[in-house]
């Protein structure tokens, strides 16, 4: 709506136009989009954590098993199902 209502004002093409928003505020929490923008910062940051974390088990897991420990033991360690860790050590049939 700020694009619009400004594109009319200035005459200008709405294309043209950019709103960035630094902060709002609320009474009483004070400005919330740094808040919100800390907590989309946060749920990144944990997805590259989760993604970082199940390709190391992966690895961790084929380097177990090719030094013959059982699979359902690399599960336990791990904390992962014998399924899970079965698939990234079981080769691929194509």
């Amino acid at each position: 709506m700020a694009r619009d209502y400004l594109a009319l004002a200035t005459h200008t093409p709405i294309d043209k136009i950019a709103v960035h928003v630094f902060s709002v505020e609320v009474p009483p929490l004070g400005d919330i989009a740094s808040g919100a923008q800390r907590i989309v910062h946060d749920r990144i940051a944990a997805a590259e954590a989760s993604t970082k974390a199940q390709e190391d088990a992966a690895e961790y897991a084929r380097e177990l098993v090719a030094a013959k420990v059982p699979i359902r033991d690399v599960a336990d360690l791990l904390g992962l199902s014998f399924q899970r860790v079965s698939q990234p050590v079981t080769p691929r049939v194509d």
